[in-house]
């Protein structure tokens, strides 16, 4: 088993002040990070376009979604020697107010 080591970098501003608009419940400039075009899933929710994005998250957390958000981001790699090594940018959990 191969050990790879990564450095905590700060995160991007954009995605900094998504949340920041998130958290303040204002739902402003932040969102401007995503295209016009842009898609998200929420579990089974699809939606289409930056203010249905904006729209459709704010509605989801007026109705009771904690709204303060930490982001720790884990990178993982797997190796198995005679594979191929396999990568993804990780697991991303939000932990809120309440350690959910």
């Amino acid at each position: 088993m191969n050990t790879v080591t990564f450095a905590k970098t700060a995160p991007p501003e954009w995605l900094l002040a998504m949340w920041k608009e998130i958290d303040d419940k204002s739902f402003g400039k932040g969102f401007d990070c995503f295209a016009e075009d842009a898609i998200r899933n929420l579990g089974v929710a699809d939606w289409h376009g930056r203010e249905a994005i904006r729209n459709n998250l704010r509605e989801f957390i007026d109705k009771g979604l904690a709204a303060h958000h930490e982001i720790v981001v884990r990178p993982t790699m797997t190796w198995t020697k005679g594979s191929r090594p396999r990568s993804s940018a990780g697991s991303a959990r939000l932990v809120g107010p309440t350690g959910f």
